[in-house]
């Protein structure tokens, strides 16, 4: 699986989602059901929303989760995407020409461009 750092979309609807729901019923046409896991999986791991998962089979893979909500840190990161261009900078000029990089170093060079378009210092 190729890690997609443009994980806003999902962090959007988990905000929008009542605790202890699941996101089977939104659907990604662009991506498999498995990398939608996968990358559920991510976002809990990188500690920007809670999940219960259940995995099974060889190798263990996904077969169901409950999202409890989005943390703080997923606020944050959400908070710092709305700022006006920002998170297209972000993509633009970070996650594009590097490439793969831990959603916590995406999250504060997102932080980094907030505090540059807000001129703080």
């Amino acid at each position: 699986m190729t890690r997609d750092l443009d994980t806003e979309g999902i962090l959007k609807d988990v905000e929008a989602m009542p605790v202890g729901t699941s996101l089977k019923d939104i659907k990604y046409p662009e991506y498999d059901e498995e990398i939608i896991h996968e990358h559920i999986d991510l976002l809990d791991q990188a500690k920007f929303i809670e999940v219960v998962m259940y995995k099974a089979g060889i190798p263990k893979t996904i077969r169901r989760y409950q999202i409890n909500g989005i943390t703080n840190l997923g606020h944050d990161f959400l908070s710092n995407s709305e700022v006006a261009t920002a998170w297209d900078m972000t993509k633009k000029h970070f996650i594009k020409p590097v490439g793969s990089f831990s959603l916590g170093l995406v999250s504060e060079y997102l932080k980094m461009k907030v505090k540059e378009k807000l001129n703080i210092p």
